[in-house]
């Protein structure tokens, strides 16, 4: 679910707008079953680094994605993919 949830926030950095966002109606996670989609957030703030910046809650919830890290998740499709851009982060991070 992450890697959808990734997926839609680079889909959404690259659509036109204002601010770059996903909630959790996106249609990738329509596949999920809604109490796990409600609880994404809570698993995707401690995975970190992610796409995201800012979740904001009510009943539901939004998360605006963040621009400087968006791109280096762009075509992400499996969990070892993921955690593998995680890691070249990481590893950029560190060499500066």
């Amino acid at each position: 679910m992450v890697v959808d949830a990734t997926t839609a926030a680079v889909e959404a950095y690259g659509s036109v707008g204002d601010v770059p966002m996903v909630a959790y109606d996106h249609p990738l996670l329509f596949s999920y079953d809604s109490d796990t989609v409600i609880r994404l957030p809570r698993l995707i703030e401690y995975d970190y680094p992610n796409v995201f910046e800012v979740f904001l809650w009510s009943d539901t919830w939004t998360a605006r994605v963040n621009g400087s890290l968006v791109r280096d998740f762009d075509g992400v499709s499996n969990p070892t993919d993921y955690v593998n851009r995680q890691l070249g982060i990481i590893k950029r991070w560190a060499d500066e």
